[in-house]
């Protein structure tokens, strides 16, 4: 199962930052809220969680490529 972003639905308030900031066109809102529509595509940037305003958004995994977090 692919790594995705976690996201609370219970602090969504379905602004849509977060799909806007998808370039992999991953995120969607689904009944006003943000879903991970296509996990296979998330490359787990974390653009969404650094912009929801809310903070309903965590990206919990660090991601290391040589030698160095990103």
């Amino acid at each position: 199962m692919p790594v995705v972003p976690i996201i609370d639905v219970t602090k969504c308030d379905g602004c849509g930052d977060c799909v806007d900031a998808c370039h992999a066109h991953a995120v969607e809102l689904v009944n006003g809220k943000a879903v991970v529509v296509r996990p296979g595509d998330c490359d787990y940037c974390t653009d969404c969680e650094s912009l929801c305003p809310k903070g309903a958004i965590s990206c919990p995994l660090e991601i290391v490529v040589l030698g160095k977090s990103v």
